[in-house]
């Protein structure tokens, strides 16, 4: 079963979506702190984490992605969501695999998901 960790600002939208993942046969944690989710990353990688920019307070959501690369060796998806525009420079700087600007539809963020895993399928079986 494919992980999913959610990190939002909006407890009520990490809830949704923690819901609404498992719902869809997925294994999904929703975090209400930064470092309640590293502690868990520490423990166990996921497949996917999905970020609210907002979060790390737009300028710090980089580093934030650096922490995970860097110091928890995390090279699953990155999803990043936000109320606004990243700039293509911003997903590079966090590798992030989507971005995908708030509001959203759930079924929008379940068919993202979806194509990242069968990507991640074809190219591991090519």
């Amino acid at each position: 079963m494919q992980t999913i960790y959610i990190l939002d600002y909006d407890a009520d939208i990490a809830f949704a979506l923690c819901k609404w993942f498992n719902a869809h046969g997925f294994e999904a944690k929703s975090f209400c702190t930064l470092e309640q989710l590293l502690k868990q990353l520490a423990a166990q990688q996921p497949d996917c984490i999905i970020l609210d920019c907002l979060y790390g307070r737009v300028s710090l959501t980089s580093n934030v992605c650096r922490t995970f690369r860097q110091v928890y060796y995390y090279y699953g998806n990155i999803v990043l969501t936000s109320t606004t525009n990243l700039s293509i420079k911003d997903l590079q700087a966090c590798s992030a695999a989507h971005f995908i600007a708030k509001p959203f539809e759930l079924l929008e963020v379940l068919n993202v998901v979806n194509n990242l895993f069968k990507n991640a399928l074809a190219i591991s079986v090519a």
